[in-house]
């Protein structure tokens, strides 16, 4: 892990020296998505996590999880409170921030997203980030704050690391269902999850993220100025 932050680390000045403007918008224009936000996260984690079930784990992946048990303050800060910011930074501050001033909006996304799922290095990883890597991905599109992928990408940390602490390392290639033990209760959760889902994603748009086209528009327009 620390091999990996200290590198990004350096890569993201070396982006924003490139881009010669090293403004961030730390700004949230509703309050109400820093909570519906992480609600919807662990909704839509729930959702997919019968496909990512379905690709194999690695051995990579159990290393990863038995040296969080046993150093697990160390891997505390890296995981949960160094990687949100520095990848945060990297792929929507600096990638998807670049593609979209190139590309059409969802092209930048998905591009971004899928970046993003690669530097995972596991299967399984990688498919869960490809696919909130599109969460935060329209999120950051629509707002223009990463502050607020940020701190949804540190829940999303924050859950897996206490999800690894307290599972035995014999159930970490077991589903969540598997875990539950019982179809109905399950059921009931995965549908309910999948109704919090279009439901939040259809206020967040209507509601919030249709507000803030004036914000943005401003937003950029002093970017635009800053850089030239």
């Amino acid at each position: 892990m620390i091999c990996y932050a200290i590198p990004l680390a350096l890569t993201i000045g070396r982006g924003f020296h490139l881009r010669q403007n090293w403004s961030l918008n730390f700004t949230t224009h509703h309050k109400i998505l820093l909570l519906a936000g992480p609600v919807l996260l662990v909704c839509v984690e729930f959702v997919i996590e019968p496909i990512i079930a379905l690709l194999p784990i690695g051995e990579s992946l159990f290393d990863l999880m038995k040296d969080i048990k046993d150093m697990p303050v160390t891997f505390f800060f890296l995981a949960v409170v160094a990687a949100p910011v520095l990848e945060e930074l990297m792929f929507r501050g600096i990638i998807l921030e670049g593609y979209l001033k190139n590309y059409k909006p969802w092209t930048a996304i998905l591009v971004s997203a899928f970046i993003f799922g690669l530097i995972h290095g596991n299967l399984a990883q990688g498919a869960n980030a490809f696919a909130l890597g599109i969460l935060f991905g329209w999120i950051y599109w629509k707002t223009r704050s990463i502050l607020i992928v940020i701190l949804l990408h540190f829940v999303n940390n924050a859950i897996a690391f206490v999800s690894s602490l307290s599972t035995p390392l014999e159930d970490i290639d077991k589903s969540s269902r598997q875990l539950i033990d019982n179809d109905i209760l399950y059921a009931c959760l995965y549908l309910i999850s999948v109704g919090v889902c279009v439901w939040l994603l259809t206020l967040m748009q209507k509601k919030y993220f249709q507000t803030t086209a004036s914000t943005l528009a401003t937003i950029e327009e002093s970017t635009t100025t800053s850089e030239n």
